[in-house]
């Protein structure tokens, strides 16, 4: 589902990870850089999962407005010298 060879977790909050690409900010270009809830930096597709008491992943529960604000999509601008990071606004982002 990911498109990619391998995976990590990152948390999304007390009951759910977002899997994603472990080497997406290897490849190049990189594409779809985005932020988690716990300021973590990820490349590539994400997919968000629920996880029961014994730690199995499960389908989640949240809906799509509070994955669309917790999830902040960011892009680094080099200017002058600088590196800026930029976040983009998510009122393109569809379900």
């Amino acid at each position: 589902m990911l498109k990619c060879d391998c995976i990590t977790t990152a948390p999304f909050d007390e009951h759910h990870d977002v899997i994603v690409d472990d080497e997406g900010l290897l490849k190049t270009p990189i594409v779809g850089l985005f932020e988690t809830p716990d300021g973590g930096e990820y490349a590539g597709n994400g997919l968000i999962v629920g996880f029961n008491d014994d730690g199995d992943w499960i389908s989640h529960k949240l809906n799509f407005e509070t994955v669309k604000n917790s999830i902040r999509f960011i892009q680094y601008v080099r200017l002058n010298g600088t590196l800026l990071k930029i976040v983009l606004q998510p009122s393109n982002v569809k379900r």
